[in-house]
């Protein structure tokens, strides 16, 4: 098995048994600033910290990559329900310092068959750094 990363309890990995991989991964950082407004002069923006970082990533989900797309898809909506915050770890390197959680997931039936059953699906996370 090759291990690509890991959010807590979710495992992107590589095996003869099952693939479970991201893809379009986007990467948002910044600062936090406060623009006062002083009369008669121009705005004057004074740097207040750190911005909270941004991860957004699109995870394909099939019973013929030995991933059971609805239980992966409850697993992760139980993990967003929850306010559950691990590590965001990609290959051995954590992403940050702090934990990520999951702020959202957006899920699409791409493929359900003659007996209701999801055998393919895409879920869009988007993470956010937990201080």
């Amino acid at each position: 098995m090759a291990k690509i990363g890991t959010l807590g309890d979710l495992v992107f990995e590589v095996s003869n048994k099952a693939v479970r991989t991201f893809d379009e991964w986007t990467q948002k950082t910044g600062g936090r600033w406060q623009v006062h407004e002083p009369i008669k002069s121009n705005p004057r923006p004074e740097f207040i910290g750190p911005g909270q970082g941004e991860i957004s990533f699109t995870i394909k989900l099939s019973n013929t990559l030995g991933i059971n797309p609805r239980k992966e898809i409850e697993k992760i909506e139980k993990i967003v329900r929850e306010g559950t915050h691990a590590p965001l770890l990609l290959g051995l390197k954590p992403i940050s310092d702090g934990d990520w959680y999951i702020e959202s997931c957006e899920t699409t039936f791409t493929w359900v068959n003659s007996k209701g059953e999801i055998e393919w699906a895409e879920m869009s996370l988007t993470v956010k750094e937990y201080f």
